[in-house]
């Protein structure tokens, strides 16, 4: 009887670890990715249209002038041509991420790409969107995230302009020979021991990652503060030449709709 018993709750059991084996095999527990994995995978998805846009450059950079490749030039030309501040900001790109609904466009006086969201948004979700931004606008030039560019770094005459505006003209982890820096032609100096040479070096290292050029990003709040349909106020024209309308005035004559309704009732 007991071996009977034994040889019961052997079987069950087997049948058990095979139920199980069958259901893992056919029914796999798929585990949800962290948010940090959908932005990379986010990014790498428009990083991609950023690499294939840039083998043809000119196509994809129409849209500005060659006041983008001097600073000085830019910032006195903005000054001088506010309406041109305005075209920029009327530039709208919305786009769905992993973090959420974001409205972004570029701010031609800051140099910078501010954006509207219901949250702070990671700089590589940012930085996808900027991807679609300059893609659909015309100006890959203001795609400055220097790490993404690549062999492509020559072709941004924008970027290294804001790099000689700031400058940033120390030695890079990348493109150092495209920098032309004098730091490059130095004295040897005496062998340090270990201790201060790996110090120097992570002092270097430290250094030379705050040196790349990156995105500038400005929150400007949730996306409720953001008003679309914001347009210029078209004023009346007197360019129309008539006797019954000598000496009018735009200003003078404007008329509200309930002064109007009050005097013809």
């Amino acid at each position: 009887m007991n071996i009977f018993y034994y040889y019961f709750k052997y079987v069950v059991f087997k049948i058990k670890i095979f139920i199980i084996i069958w259901y893992q095999y056919f029914y796999p527990v798929i585990r949800k990715k962290t948010l940090t994995q959908e932005n990379d995978i986010f990014f790498d998805k428009y990083k991609d249209k950023l690499i294939n846009a840039l083998t043809n450059h000119d196509k994809f950079n129409t849209n500005l002038t060659d006041n983008f490749n001097n600073i000085d030039k830019l910032n006195a030309f903005v000054n001088n041509n506010k309406q041109y501040e305005n075209v920029w900001k009327k530039r709208i790109i919305y786009v769905t991420t992993p973090m959420g609904n974001v409205y972004l466009y570029y701010d031609v006086y800051k140099m910078a790409f501010i954006y509207y969201c219901d949250q702070i948004v990671s700089a590589t979700v940012l930085n996808a969107v900027v991807i679609k931004y300059v893609l659909t606008y015309f100006c890959i030039d203001l795609y400055v995230n220097e790490k993404d560019l690549g062999n492509y770094f020559d072709n941004n005459n924008h970027l290294k302009a804001l790099i000689k505006y700031h400058d940033y003209d120390k030695p890079k982890l990348i493109h150092s020979a495209n920098r032309h820096d004098s730091g490059v032609f130095v004295k040897k100096k005496p062998k340090p021991n270990i201790k201060e040479k790996k110090e120097e070096q992570s002092e270097k290292t430290q250094e030379k990652e705050r040196e790349y050029f990156k995105n500038k990003f400005i929150y400007a709040g949730k996306i409720y503060k953001l008003n679309i349909l914001e347009r210029d106020i078209i004023y009346p024209s007197n360019n129309f030449k008539s006797k019954l309308l000598n000496n009018i005035s735009s200003e003078e004559n404007r008329v509200s709709w309930k002064d109007f309704k009050n005097k013809n009732n």
